[in-house]
C-alpha cells in the first residue's frame, strides 16, 4: 500500500467516524424533539385521558414507586389489566 493510499484510508476512516457521530447526534436531537412535542401535546389533553393512556401503556417500567406516586390519577381498571405491569389481578385492593 502506498503512502497516498494509507493517507486516503486514514482520511476515510476519520470521515466515517465523524459521520457516525453526526448521525448519532441528529438521531438524539430528533428523539428529544419528538419527546418534547409529545409532552406539549399531552399538556392540552384532559388529564383523565392522559392517565388512561399511560395506565394501559405497555412500554412503561411499572414499579411500585411509580404506581404509588400517581396513585390518585391512574385509571385502575386499565392499570390492573395491563399485562406489562408484571402483577396479576386487580390493583384496587392493594392501593385503594
Amino acid at each position: 500500500m502506498s503512502k497516498n493510499e494509507i493517507a486516503l484510508s486514514v482520511l476515510n476512516q476519520t470521515q466515517i467516524q465523524r459521520s457516525r457521530k453526526q448521525t448519532s447526534l441528529l438521531l438524539n436531537l430528533i428523539q428529544e424533539d419528538d419527546a418534547s412535542r409529545f409532552v406539549n401535546i399531552l399538556k392540552f389533553i384532559e388529564s383523565e385521558y392522559v392517565y388512561t393512556y399511560f395506565s394501559k401503556n405497555t412500554q412503561i417500567d411499572w414499579t411500585n414507586e411509580l404506581i404509588e406516586k400517581y396513585e390518585a390519577q391512574w385509571n385502575w381498571i386499565q392499570l390492573s389489566q395491563n399485562e406489562s405491569r408484571g402483577g396479576s389481578g386487580n390493583l384496587n385492593n392493594t392501593y385503594k
